[in-house]
């Protein structure tokens, strides 16, 4: 733009540097705290039940990604690692550090109880002694989901200096425990989940989701049955469900369609030590009972006996609460 006679030129004005260097500081402490602001608004902003719905899809298509890219041969030559193992009087031991020691002790139970004996190794003590419940034609399986675990790497050092096989699981390919393992079983997920996506979820669900795995080869290729099953599981509901108990059984009584629940031990200490006599009269009763009833209770009692065992204990409980 220039300058009319009239205009008096441009001064130079002296500017104190320590004014502008306080400026520039003022500026960039307001440019580091944006991020941590607007984290705070979006925290408000987002609900808790937005975070749920954001996780379990996340979780759904992060083992979808896992069930595209999964070996199923790796799966089958860790079982073949295990079954050669066994036939030469070999056991397993699963290890791990932090969440992986958590997997590691589920998963040689569940081994355990489908037929392949299992042993947890705790990794940091490995090297202080505990690899002496190792033996040359044993089978390790170790679990990390870096893979580069430093405690965990030294116990592996150990147990292949003992002639130990090694079934890694980890969810890094190029990892140092991929290297040194003889099967690699990958279990890498992309989002862990959650607003961090630091905390070990997803990775876990992986995990586990390609250990089960292994376990059902293991199943399939032994082919476990219910009763060995019910031998190495008699308690709790599954062992009584796998006995071919349900745990609790529904009986009807002759002048109404409705249901009584008693426990499986209950009804076998009503009927058991039943004489002759008393089923030909019970008979007879049932008999009699039959001619007296109208058509309106013997269909009762037929849809009763034809009903299921799920329909039978709901009409068992819509009774009790009417008679309340």
């Amino acid at each position: 733009m220039p300058i009319s006679r009239d205009q008096a030129p441009p001064k130079d004005v002296p500017v104190d540097a320590s004014a502008w260097e306080k400026l520039a500081d003022s500026v960039m402490r307001l440019t580091d705290e944006e991020p941590a602001n607007a984290a705070a608004v979006d925290g408000e902003s987002k609900r808790p039940t937005d975070s749920i719905e954001t996780f379990f899809d996340l979780v759904i298509d992060e083992l979808a990604a896992l069930r595209t890219r999964a070996k199923v041969d790796a799966v089958e030559r860790a079982a073949d690692l295990i079954l050669d193992c066994e036939s030469q009087g070999g056991r397993v031991h699963v290890t791990g550090i932090g969440k992986s020691e958590h997997i590691a002790r589920y998963v040689a139970s569940l081994l355990s109880s489908t037929g392949t004996p299992a042993y947890f190794l705790h990794a940091t003590e490995c090297t202080h002694g505990s690899a002496g419940q190792v033996c040359a034609s044993d089978v390790a399986i170790a679990i990390s989901n870096s893979g580069a675990t430093p405690e965990l790497l030294s116990a592996i050092e150990t147990l292949r200096d003992l002639g130990i096989k090694i079934i890694g699981v980890s969810g890094n390919k190029v990892s140092e425990l991929a290297r040194i393992s003889d099967v690699l079983l990958d279990a890498g997920v992309e989002n862990e989940g959650g607003e961090l996506n630091l905390v070990p979820r997803a990775s876990i669900l992986a995990k586990l989701y390609v250990l089960c795995s292994l376990s059902v080869a293991l199943e399939a290729h032994k082919g476990l049955t219910r009763e060995q099953y019910a031998r190495w599981h008699p308690g709790g509901a599954l062992g009584r469900l796998a006995s071919g108990h349900s745990g609790a059984e529904a009986t009807t009584r002759h002048d109404t369609p409705s249901a009584v629940l008693n426990s499986s031990d209950e009804l076998e200490s009503m009927v058991k030590g039943r004489s002759p006599t008393l089923d030909s009269l019970g008979a007879e009763f049932d008999s009699l009972l039959s001619r007296m009833q109208t058509s309106k209770v013997r269909k009762g009692m037929r849809d009763a006996f034809n009903a299921s065992s799920p329909q039978l204990g709901r009409a068992a409980v819509k009774t009790a609460r009417k008679r309340r």
